[in-house]
């Protein structure tokens, strides 16, 4: 398939997408590229990555506001898992400013 990669950008542009995430990669890797796609959208549905996306400059702001997620999340395997063992909520949730 080839697509005009001007033509797309400029499609993105008028329908306001401020975002553009691109992964490439050999064939045979269809889950793993699901994977992290399901990352990108965790990231960008968490309220404070998002407006920390928006503010950045050049990619270390992004791999700053990548990292900051990380040390506050809990991630769960996308697999199986025990319903019965229960991840105790913290005893108290930062205010997106302190966040």
């Amino acid at each position: 398939m080839c697509v005009d990669f001007h033509v797309i950008i400029t499609l993105l542009f008028f329908l306001g997408f401020r975002f553009l995430f691109i992964l490439l990669g050999p064939k045979g890797k269809a889950k793993s590229y699901h994977e992290i796609g399901r990352s990108i959208a965790t990231l960008m549905s968490d309220e404070v990555f998002h407006d920390i996306a928006y503010k950045a400059k050049d990619r270390q702001d992004l791999i700053a506001g990548i990292d900051e997620f990380l040390d506050e999340v809990i991630v769960l395997p996308p697999g199986e898992w025990d319903p019965a063992i229960r991840i105790e909520p913290p005893k108290s949730i930062p205010s997106s400013d302190k966040r």
